[in-house]
């Protein structure tokens, strides 16, 4: 059986504010960082851009106050378990049950699906290219699971709720990026014909 997400409490409009900002900046120093400047200002001209980047910021801001939720209710749990009410069996049962209702996954990996989803052009491209270029940009960061299988990262970027442009079937029939690891190091990134006139040289 299928775990429910839980549902995220109300976020008042200073707080989402704060999110928005800290989205950005983590986007923009990616940005920086590969130097996508150019590569990005060509995703922006992309038919249902805008969509998609309001889209993704909502889903940072969920999973940011979700993530807060979560790390309240643990931190909880951990100061009951360590007074006597730990020895309850009730209370025990209880913090099981909030313990293992959250995946024990590194969510952190959401969150770099989301800045990159828009940053970095990751809904232009093909899920298996996806995977296989959060796996470059996220080599010297840390490892995770998730991106060794492309039907693990399908559910995970799937639960994010993010569109992709397979969402948008009246405007894209493929995948407008591909990404192509063994071609010249200093563009392994190509756009599709109808789409070439966007694109300038790309530097994955």
């Amino acid at each position: 059986m299928n775990k429910k997400r839980p549902v995220a409490p109300r976020i008042d409009l200073n707080k989402r504010r704060v999110a928005i900002e800290s989205f950005e900046r983590l986007g923009q120093k990616l940005i920086t960082q590969l130097r996508f400047e150019t590569f990005f200002a060509c995703t922006q001209r992309m038919p249902h851009f805008n969509e998609v980047q309001e889209l993704c910021e909502s889903a940072f801001v969920q999973e940011i106050t979700m993530q807060a939720t979560i790390n309240q209710q643990r931190d909880f749990c951990d100061r009951l378990g360590a007074g006597t009410a730990g020895t309850d069996p009730v209370l025990k049962a209880m913090m099981k049950r909030v313990r293992s209702r959250y995946r024990k996954v590194d969510r952190w990996l959401d969150n770099w699906i989301l800045v990159c989803w828009i940053h970095c052009g990751l809904w232009l491209f093909t899920n298996e290219d996806r995977m296989r270029l959060m796996s470059v940009w996220l080599r010297d960061r840390a490892k995770f699971p998730a991106l060794s299988s492309t039907d693990a990262f399908r559910k995970r970027c799937k639960r994010l709720g993010v569109p992709g442009w397979n969402d948008f079937q009246s405007t894209y029939l493929d995948a407008p990026l591909h990404y192509n690891p063994g071609a010249d190091s200093s563009v392994q990134v190509f756009a599709a014909r109808l789409w070439k006139d966007v694109f300038l040289p790309i530097r994955a």
